[in-house]
């Protein structure tokens, strides 16, 4: 029973996710480039005065917000083999309770309640760590948190154009494996470059007020726009513990315990006997 719950709980996210995927503002409009085989990404939403996720991530953070790791799904029919049979309440509570500490402190931000945990956060999981690769949830948020690692590729970058200044505004960014995606919304201007706005993009409120603009080439943005560059001068500014300005938070590895009253239970039943006689 525990294993065909587990199998609705993991479809209802599959639904879910691909309805977030269909807003009219990531689909009609946008158009994304296609992965390779070995693609995954750890990917982040900046804190912008437009976009419907740059909104959102500025009701948390100034900076920028953590979107997800994104896996690929390799089952073609989602019936099959939708990953190991764990048990559904132990899995989902072992992930709650590693999640509940950490959301805040890694911007990994509910996107329709920005300050709520963990129901989102909960279906992500499920999908780009349980479903598409079989991880628990410690692996997954290893995953989450792994910004020591300063060599990850920029893998994946969505924008749209501002056509009155001819460059094309970046929303997401992703570092991992895989060549790079590009998710475009139909108002990119091809050929000029990509730009994180900052303080000189504030007309309107757009850019993110506390770093300077920087623009990066539109044929290979990744030269200059690595995980390096994205960490020290948005991550740690929004989150200052990742460069070392702060207490790292703990992350407990391993689930609590389950059944306490039979912890040495043996040695109980004996003193039990020995005293009943």
């Amino acid at each position: 029973m525990g294993l065909l719950h587990l199998k609705l709980c993991i479809f209802a996210a599959l639904i879910l996710t691909s309805a977030e995927s269909q807003l009219p503002e990531r689909d009609n409009f946008f158009k994304t480039t296609p992965p390779s085989p070995e693609w995954e990404s750890l990917t982040f939403w900046l804190s912008l005065g437009v976009g419907l996720y740059g909104q959102l991530c500025r009701q948390f953070s100034a900076y920028y917000c953590l979107d997800r790791y994104r896996t690929q799904n390799p089952h073609l029919d989602t019936g099959a083999n939708v990953g190991p049979a764990l048990e559904l309440v132990s899995v989902q509570a072992w992930y709650n309770v590693l999640m509940q500490n950490l959301w805040h402190k890694i911007n990994f931000i509910n996107l329709k309640h920005p300050t709520d945990c963990c129901r989102d956060q909960t279906m992500k999981y499920l999908v780009h760590g349980l479903h598409n690769k079989e991880w628990n949830p410690q692996q997954y948020i290893s995953k989450l948190t792994d910004y020591d690692n300063e060599t990850k590729p920029l893998n994946y970058i969505s924008a749209m154009g501002l056509s009155a200044r001819c460059e094309n505004l970046i929303l997401e960014v992703g570092f991992g494996p895989g060549d790079l995606r590009r998710s475009h919304h139909n108002s990119v201007v091809e050929g000029a470059p990509y730009v994180i706005a900052g303080r000189q993009h504030n007309f309107d409120d757009i850019g993110i007020p506390h770093i300077d603009s920087r623009a990066f080439d539109y044929e290979n943005p990744g030269e200059h726009l690595t995980f390096h560059w994205f960490k020290h001068n948005i991550m740690c500014k929004g989150q200052p513990w990742i460069c070392g300005g702060g207490k790292k938070p703990k992350i407990d590895s391993k689930p609590a315990k389950q059944g306490g009253a039979k912890k040495g239970g043996k040695k109980s039943r004996r003193k039990n006997q020995q005293t009943a006689s």
